[in-house]
C-alpha cells in the first residue's frame, strides 16, 4: 500500500510530471514511431519506473490521448484569444494567417507524431473524439478573430466559423502535400496564393 505522503506527494507535482512524460512520448514516437513507442522505452528515457507513468495517466491510450491535447496546445498562436477588437484591422488578422500557413508553425509538430494521431483515431473513437475537440478549442479564438473583422467592416456573405473552416482545409492539404512532394508543391509559392484567395473570400468576392 503506497504511503500517503508519497501519493500527495504525486498529486502535488501532477502539473510538472504529466507535461514533462508529455514531452518525453513525443520525441520517442517522433524517433521511433507510434507503434515503437512503448511505455518502458519512455520511462527508460526519463529515468523513471513504467509504474509512475501509469499513475498519472492510468494506460498508454490514455496518455497518447492527452498527447494530442498536448501538441494542438502546443500549435496555438499565443496573442489570438485576448483582445478580438484587433483583428477589425485586415493586416493584424493577415499576421494570424501568416502563423498558420508558416513553416514555423508546421515544425511546431513532428509529422510522424501528427499523423499516427490520425491514424489511431481510425481505430480508436475516443481518439476521433479528442481530434474533433482539439480542432474546435484551435478553431474557436481564430473564428472570433475573423468574425471580428467581418463585424467591424460589414462583410456579412460568410460566417467567421465557416471562412476558419475553409481556411483548414487549405492549411491541411497545404501541409500535407509540402510534406509528401515538396519539389511539386512549392510552400511558399502556394502561402501566397491561398492568402490571396482567404482575403478574397473575406472580401465578398463574387468568384466565391
Amino acid at each position: 500500500m503506497k504511503n500517503e505522503n508519497e501519493v500527495m506527494g504525486r498529486k502535488s507535482n501532477e502539473h510538472i510530471r504529466k507535461p514533462e512524460i508529455l514531452s518525453h512520448a513525443f520525441r520517442i514516437i517522433a524517433e521511433e514511431g507510434f507503434e515503437n513507442a512503448s511505455l518502458a522505452k519512455i520511462a527508460e528515457s526519463m529515468g523513471v519506473s513504467k509504474s509512475m507513468i501509469l499513475h498519472y495517466f492510468g494506460s498508454k491510450e490514455n496518455l497518447f490521448r492527452e498527447l494530442l491535447r498536448y501538441m494542438f496546445e502546443q500549435q496555438n498562436h499565443p496573442e489570438v484569444g485576448k483582445d478580438f477588437s484587433e483583428y477589425q484591422d485586415f493586416n493584424k488578422l493577415e499576421k494570424l494567417f501568416d502563423y498558420y500557413l508558416s513553416q514555423d508553425y508546421t515544425n511546431s509538430h513532428s509529422d510522424l507524431v501528427y499523423y499516427s494521431c490520425f491514424y489511431m483515431s481510425l481505430k480508436d473513437s475516443i481518439m476521433k473524439d479528442e481530434i474533433r475537440q482539439a480542432y474546435r478549442t484551435v478553431d474557436e479564438p481564430f473564428s472570433k478573430a475573423v468574425q471580428a473583422y467581418l463585424d467591424a467592416t460589414e462583410k456579412k456573405k460568410i460566417d467567421g466559423e465557416i471562412a476558419v473552416q475553409i481556411f483548414n482545409i487549405f492549411e491541411e492539404g497545404l501541409d500535407l502535400m509540402t510534406t509528401i512532394d515538396p519539389e511539386r508543391y512549392n510552400r511558399e509559392k502556394l502561402v501566397k496564393i491561398i492568402k490571396q484567395m482567404f482575403k478574397k473570400l473575406l472580401e465578398g468576392d463574387e468568384a466565391f
